[in-house]
């Protein structure tokens, strides 16, 4: 009976971090976009639609969200592959990029309060980093708050594909 007991809590956190980073069937938030790499282009998530894509949100004052950066470098941000959204003022991730990812190009920086982009897409409370999968229709059908990982991408991307 004790065994069960303590089995309990580990049930309760797993339900709590599928209802609260799991699928979902909402479409994604509206966004407007600033492109990093040519600052007047401007564009919206909904823009983006047409293939499955990972949206990686991140800040230059977030430590794993720099940690991150060289993998996702690797991993070629872009059309139906990953959305590398920033949420501050442009001329900071600028500078970060250049620093820490100097080969990663379409990146792009989010128009808007960053808390409010942050409760939109990965719920209450805001925090980073955030991922967030998108489908071809523009629904997100997945969310994880925390370091991403490559294989997680390519699985999303292949989930997403379904």
């Amino acid at each position: 009976m004790k065994s069960s007991m303590n089995l309990a809590p580990t049930l309760l956190t797993a339900l709590a971090v599928v209802l609260l980073n799991g699928p979902s069937t909402a479409a994604a938030p509206a966004l407007s976009l600033t492109s990093l790499d040519t600052p007047a282009t401007t564009t919206t998530l909904a823009r983006l639609e047409g293939a499955p894509r990972v949206v990686v949100f991140w800040r230059t004052d977030c430590a794993p969200c720099l940690i991150e950066l060289p993998m996702l470098e690797q991993l070629k941000p872009g059309p139906g592959s990953i959305v590398l959204v920033g949420l501050d003022d442009g001329d900071a991730e600028r500078r970060v990029l250049a620093q820490r990812a100097p080969d990663l190009h379409g990146a792009w920086a989010a128009t808007g309060d960053a808390a409010a982009i942050l409760t939109a897409f990965g719920g209450p409370p805001p925090r980073l980093p955030l991922a967030v999968a998108i489908d071809r229709s523009g629904r997100i059908c997945a969310r994880h708050h925390g370091l991403l990982g490559s294989e997680r991408i390519e699985s999303w991307i292949r989930q997403c594909s379904a």
